[in-house]
């Protein structure tokens, strides 16, 4: 499966790079979305774009700190797992964009669903 940080053009990226590059990536009107399962071996992403969806891997240390960022961009609580969240912030990359974020326990973590809109 290929890497996330890999089919996003980035080389040594910190969480806070992945988020400004999927940013960019909605902003520009090819990602609608981002999904974030954790998986048995290394969790899964899978991002919604305008051409269909693709399922890529993410390292199990990225993810933690992914998952940290999102929930702080979004002012959710970032320490609470076993309770459904919801929150959401508006950015401009590119376009002005409304950034949904929700987070719903599953059996190995959580699911991350992460939303972009035009505003």
């Amino acid at each position: 499966m290929p890497d996330l940080t890999r089919s996003l053009g980035l080389v040594a990226p910190d969480a806070r790079a992945i988020v400004e590059a999927l940013l960019l990536a909605a902003g520009g009107g090819r990602l609608r979305a981002f999904c974030l399962v954790p998986g048995e071996g290394s969790p899964t992403a899978v991002l919604t774009e305008s051409g269909g969806r693709r399922r890529l891997s993410l390292e199990p240390s990225r993810r933690a700190t992914l998952v940290a960022k999102l929930k702080k961009l979004a002012g959710l609580d970032v320490a609470q797992r076993l309770r459904p969240q919801r929150g959401g912030f508006r950015t401009t990359f590119g376009e002005a964009l409304s950034v949904s974020v929700t987070t719903r326990p599953c059996r190995g973590g959580e699911i991350i669903r992460v939303r972009f809109r035009r505003s």
